[in-house]
């Protein structure tokens, strides 16, 4: 059984900005700093419910070790019960709080599938991620929320666009709906790297919309903000192929502004573990992510 250390994301303000490459007023930044100081003060004054969710957590181990043992039989491999990575974080830390959304940036792409797997076949080091969403304001559970998760491929590239040669392209790409748990499961692979920045995984918060086939419509998309990895697993990854052929200079957690931002305070990195006994085998990744709606 992995055991993994629980983390939870606050996802700052002014980081944004800088990621999207988009100007924002003075006044935006100032409210948007406001906003996640409002949530961390939420979160403290309720925080002794994040560590008496036993009944809870126990249901989320179960979801995850059945997560765990589909990919392994379908894949024929044999589970790793040493953890990869031994971060130690409280039971009731929170990682990430989610920035109000006044832009999204230049790589996201609506209407995107409600799917499980995003992968589309690209090739990359298998990535099981777990995130678990919960309201600042009460520190409970969301459900029904669908999750944007959207990120580079192993060599850095994002599709859908005709700046990556990737135009009408949707791999690595896709929502997904929180369970009664406030847990979404997705299976991707694990994000390659770009100029300038660290690698990472963008997630965006819908609500109050309906599913229309396999699409998600209407509603409201309020929240946005960004994963990050160990830098160690990271370095792992990158002995495998196709990473190996990613030409692209390795920034760091810590040379990358948009990371020390969000990270100040709080834990932005996923927890992690291999599945396997090698990399290649794949990996699990887990956070928790807070909101305030």
């Amino acid at each position: 059984m992995l055991f993994l250390k629980p983390t939870f994301l606050l996802l700052g303000s002014l980081f944004f900005s800088a990621t999207l490459g988009h100007d924002e007023t003075f006044e935006q930044l100032v409210a948007r700093e406001k906003h996640v100081e409002a949530a961390r003060r939420d979160l403290e004054s309720c925080a002794h419910k994040l560590r008496a969710r036993d009944d809870m957590n126990s249901r989320k181990m179960q979801k995850r070790e059945a997560w765990i043992n589909e990919f392994v039989e379908k894949r024929g491999i044999t589970r790793r019960s040493a953890p990869f990575t031994k971060r130690q974080t409280s039971s009731a830390a929170v990682s990430c709080i989610l920035a109000p959304e006044v832009t999204i940036g230049p790589y996201y792409l609506d209407g995107m599938p409600i799917r499980v797997d995003n992968r589309e076949g690209e090739p990359g080091v298998e990535m099981l991620l777990e995130i678990e969403f919960v309201n600042t304001k009460t520190c409970t559970v969301i459900p029904n929320l669908y999750i944007d998760a959207w990120h580079a491929n192993a060599t850095g590239v994002y599709s859908g666009f005709q700046v990556e040669g990737t135009l009408g392209e949707t791999q690595l790409r896709g929502l997904q709906p929180t369970d009664s748990d406030g847990i979404a499961h997705i299976t991707t692979i694990f994000p390659g790297w770009y100029q300038g920045r660290a690698v990472h995984t963008h997630i965006l918060a819908h609500y109050g919309g309906t599913v229309s086939g396999t699409k998600y419509v209407g509603g409201s998309r309020p929240h946005i903000g960004q994963i990050f990895y160990e830098q160690s697993l990271i370095s792992s990854v990158g002995t495998v192929s196709p990473y190996t052929t990613n030409r692209n200079q390795l920034t760091t957690n810590t040379a990358d502004g948009i990371f020390n931002q969000q990270n100040t305070g709080y834990d932005a990195i996923a927890n992690t573990e291999l599945i396997g006994s090698t990399i290649a085998d794949g990996v699990i990744a887990t956070i928790s992510v807070g909101i305030s709606i």
